[in-house]
């Protein structure tokens, strides 16, 4: 008896071609981003549903382009947050741009964190249109000044 071919306009011959059982198909590489910026690891990240506690936080510090709020927690790592408002940039590009940027700042200092603290940078509209180095230099005054280097 002549089976019909499984799929219409492939004949059986064609059908039966089977992949070898340790075939791995390679994995799909995502091209790294335009401007080359990223955000931070995941490991981090500050989670959601502690934004309203660390927005609440009393310890506060100032700079030029930012408010940190530091509050105490019991992690092994600093966790870190990045607020970027919606009145600096209706645009949801420009504040993920942005995000992006203070992301890139931070990773040089991100192993000479002091452990244990969550840090949520909220960004001020003086930072909108500052190249990546005018950034990265006044967190490191930020942190220095609030003592979070190691």
């Amino acid at each position: 008896k002549n089976k019909a071919p499984a799929l219409p306009g492939i004949s059986q011959a064609q059908s039966d071609c089977r992949r070898p059982q340790n075939f791995k198909a390679p994995a799909p590489q995502t091209p790294p981003p335009p401007d080359g910026l990223t955000m931070l690891p995941k490991i981090y990240r500050l989670p959601g549903p502690r934004l309203p506690v660390l927005l609440k936080s009393r310890k506060v510090f100032h700079s030029r382009f930012f408010i940190l709020k530091i509050n105490p927690c019991q992690n092994q790592h600093s966790l870190i947050g990045i607020i970027i408002p919606v009145k600096h940039s209706r645009l949801a590009v420009v504040r993920n741009r942005h995000k992006r940027l203070i992301s890139e700042a931070l990773k040089p200092y991100l192993f000479q964190l002091k452990s244990n603290h969550e840090l949520l940078f909220l960004a001020k509209a003086s930072i909108l249109n500052q190249p990546l180095s005018v950034i990265q230099a006044d967190v490191l005054q930020l942190l220095k000044s609030c003592s979070l280097l190691n």
